[in-house]
């Protein structure tokens, strides 16, 4: 039936009635496609809870994505909005570099205590189901270096770390803040998340380098060896932190072919770091160049 009404040029069943259906823990979960201005309304107030007034998101930019793409809601069994997500499937006036094969997640807004709840998963589970149907090729996304909790859930969907931005926020944040990573999912290639046993052994092997300063990773990348960069991660600021050493590495490691699968917890790696709680980014050479859109971007900011 949804391929029939797919081939007709119309939307399937479930999102002509304005809801994304995914499996998420433990039931079903209908995510709703907002339409008015109520709506969007409480969409932008929870994105400014979020991210703050500065980098959150307009009612007018709403109303843009909206008509270019989704706005996805995530409301609890009393109707509360617990969490938000928005998705563009053409250009708009601040995304306007959309290319035709690719459908980009723009932001994903959840309420600070369901961090961890796996409701960030549903969403973006329904921007998948979205993508699919318009039968787009790849979907991206940016997100802080230090978003520890974004990046792991991408990760174990089947996205990878493809390059960096360092302005891609810098209108709003300044230019030392303003960066983030560029991360990809192919929906036409068969994607596999790596386990989390994977990267600790490659770690315990000595298969995977543990890299903190420039020198050590130019050297470890030339010779084309996986690595992991250690990270700071303080649950109650990730949206806002800023690690500028980390930072630097990533920067420097996107202009080689290298591309980020892994993030490792503490209670995972069990390395003994001496300055507190340390995560790890782990990153591995790329086999396939990356996209023209994102090679381009990159070409540019080293320009």
């Amino acid at each position: 039936m949804e391929k029939a009404a797919r081939t007709r040029g119309r939307r399937p069943p479930s999102l002509r009635r304005g809801t994304v259906p995914v499996k998420g823990p433990g039931r079903v979960f209908h995510v709703a496609i907002a339409s008015s201005p109520r709506e969007l309304d409480e969409a932008r107030r929870l994105d400014n809870l979020v991210f703050g007034p500065a980098v959150g998101v307009k009612v007018d930019e709403l109303s843009e994505i909206g008509r270019n793409g989704y706005l996805l809601l995530l409301r609890g069994v009393e109707g509360d909005l617990q969490g938000q997500s928005q998705m563009l499937v053409r250009p708009i006036g601040s995304h306007p570099d959309l290319a035709s094969d690719e459908v980009y997640c723009y932001a994903t807004a959840l309420r600070p205590e369901l961090i961890g709840s796996g409701l960030g998963r549903v969403l973006a589970m329904a921007q998948e189901v979205c993508a699919r149907w318009h039968r787009r090729r790849r979907m991206t996304l940016a997100v802080r270096p230090e978003n520890g909790p974004s990046i792991r859930m991408r990760f174990a969907l089947g996205f990878r770390i493809v390059g960096y931005d360092p302005s891609r926020y810098a209108h709003a944040e300044g230019p030392e803040r303003g960066g983030r990573v560029i991360m990809e999912k192919v929906l036409d290639r068969p994607g596999r998340s790596h386990e989390t046993w994977q990267l600790v052994k490659a770690l315990e092997s000595g298969t995977a380098t543990l890299v903190r300063s420039r020198e050590l990773l130019e050297q470890v990348a030339q010779d084309r060896r996986m690595l992991a960069i250690p990270t700071h991660y303080i649950p109650e600021v990730h949206y806002h932190s800023y690690d500028p050493v980390v930072r630097e590495l990533v920067a420097a490691l996107c202009r080689y072919p290298y591309e980020g699968i892994g993030w490792l917890r503490p209670e995972e790696h069990h390395l003994p770091f001496p300055d507190g709680d340390i995560h790890l980014l782990v990153f591995q050479p790329r086999t396939q160049e990356p996209p023209a859109t994102i090679k381009a971007e990159t070409q540019r900011q080293e320009a």
